[in-house]
């Protein structure tokens, strides 16, 4: 109700025929329209040239039908128009536009009343985004409680169990229906990590949370408990959050093994900055004394980023937890463009989906595939911001599936190409203002494509844009 009272008091006050507010939605890619007078469903033709128009002005009055055609490239609806930006602790976040049926001349009062008007539809954005992180964080909190895929545990004041969920269940096999309304002793009589656990439950610090350890089959679980209280501090019951971490166990310990491989590796470059340690302090020569503090702040840096990607590629050769399913290739791409959509506007870029009807699966673990995609993604944000679209591309290729990330931006030299999936390459070594990296972000989507067997290459033009493929098997149904 408050935003349409905002954009009535906005005709009222100028006489336009229609106004429109465009405000990011921090929920999704689509964003948040309020729209008021007999014009304004006309105008949404305007939205997007606009909103793209309005991140690097103050304003933007148009009088005449040419000027708006000149201006947005684009057959108006409307005779005149002015646009304004909407920001929020000075950060844009959409524009407020109004258009008017016949052409007119907005002087400096109409101008300045026009900003103050502004000023109060930033209320407006305040409110959609109060809004729309209120009703983002209802679904994402049912969608949690509904498929988390950790095990959680609720009693109540009496330790009677209010809830188990899926995966409580399948960690201790149990029924919800069995479970509900019994004591949780009775419940997890089964099993000495039950037992454990329902002690805990029952016996355990009312003041503070309770962490332990404990195996369940051949799984290793580690179990939070924690009393939940009202608002005035009573305490009401229990739960116990339940987090699988055998994988993760796992995973310190092949860290741990490559840690101590590449310990011999690391000494060079380790004895190179004591080196430069051992000749500090410099009294006499502040200047010479700050340069050696440089090198050796420089090489630790060097040396932290170099080790987490080696960590993960590490990882990705000791191809641990790889869960290979068929994967539909349209929806993983959907589902990164939905999650990068909001970055990717932040950067002036829109991101496209291009794939064909009937595009069959991929083998391939989900999880890993969305990092190489990813990788690509962020890659082409990072490198080719307010360059037009990014284009997530998937097509068959005889019994390949290709999928592909398409940006427009500055390109890579035909010498460079062959080097690029190589770790620790970064093409273009002194360009000014190449965005930081460690050179191992396309190893990795690299290792990702050769644990399925698949490929990867890059075709570029300089000035143009590049694009980056993957190939994997398709995952074919049998004939009838």
């Amino acid at each position: 109700m408050y935003k349409r009272q905002v954009l009535q008091g906005v005709l009222r006050g100028t006489g336009a025929a229609g106004a429109r507010a465009v405000i990011r939605n921090p929920n999704g890619p689509a964003p948040l329209v309020f729209a008021e007078g007999p014009a304004a469903e006309a105008m949404a033709a305007l939205d997007r040239a606009i909103v793209r128009r309005m991140r690097a002005t103050d304003e933007l009055g148009l009088t005449t039908t040419p000027e708006i055609e000149a201006e947005l490239e684009t057959a108006p609806p409307v005779a005149a128009l002015f646009a304004l930006p909407l920001r929020l602790a000075g950060e844009y976040q959409g524009a407020l536009y109004l258009g008017y049926r016949q052409p007119h001349y907005f002087d400096s009062d109409e101008r300045n009343l026009l900003h103050t008007l502004a000023g109060q539809a930033s209320v407006l954005v305040q409110n959609a985004y109060l809004f729309a992180a209120a009703e983002g964080g209802r679904r994402r909190l049912a969608a949690v409680l509904a498929s988390t895929p950790n095990a959680v545990l609720v009693t109540d004041q009496t330790d009677r169990v209010l809830l188990v969920n899926p995966a409580m269940e399948a960690a201790f096999g149990l029924r919800a229906a069995d479970a509900v309304g019994h004591p949780v002793t009775d419940v997890l009589a089964a099993g000495e990590a039950g037992q454990e656990l329902a002690r805990r439950v029952m016996t355990g610090p009312t003041g503070s949370d309770l962490k332990l350890e404990l195996t369940a089959g051949d799984r290793d679980l580690l179990a939070a408990v924690s009393t939940v209280h009202t608002s005035d501090g009573q305490a009401i019951g229990r739960v116990a959050v339940l987090q699988d971490v055998t994988d993760l166990k796992e995973v310190d310990r092949l860290k741990s093994e490559f840690l101590d491989g590449i310990s011999h590796d690391l000494r060079s470059p380790l004895t190179y900055m004591r080196n430069y340690a051992e000749l500090l302090p410099l009294p006499e020569d502040p200047a010479l004394e700050q340069e050696y503090v440089n090198k050796i702040v420089s090489g630790i840096d060097r040396m932290s980023v170099l080790v987490e990607g080696l960590l993960e590629m590490a990882n990705l050769r000791a191809a641990t937890s790889v869960q290979f399913d068929r994967v539909d290739v349209g929806e993983l791409l959907s589902e990164v463009a939905q999650e990068y959509a909001s970055p990717a506007w932040t950067r002036g870029v829109r991101l496209v989906v291009e794939t064909p009807g009937g595009l069959p699966p991929v083998g391939a673990d989900p999880t890993l595939l969305r990092r190489a995609i990813t990788n690509l993604l962020t890659n082409a944000l990072k490198y080719a911001p307010e360059s037009g679209p990014v284009v997530l591309r998937g097509e068959a290729r005889g019994d390949e599936v290709v999928l592909s990330v398409l940006d427009r931006g500055p390109g890579i030299a035909a010498a460079e190409l062959p080097y690029v999936f190589q770790k620790f390459y970064r093409g273009g070594q002194g360009v000014a203002g190449r965005p930081p990296g460690s050179g191992l972000g396309l190893a990795i989507v690299k290792s990702i494509a050769d644990l399925h067997d698949g490929r990867v290459w890059c075709e570029s033009t300089p000035g143009e844009g590049s694009t980056f493929y993957i190939a994997l098997r398709a995952v074919r149904s049998p004939a009838p």
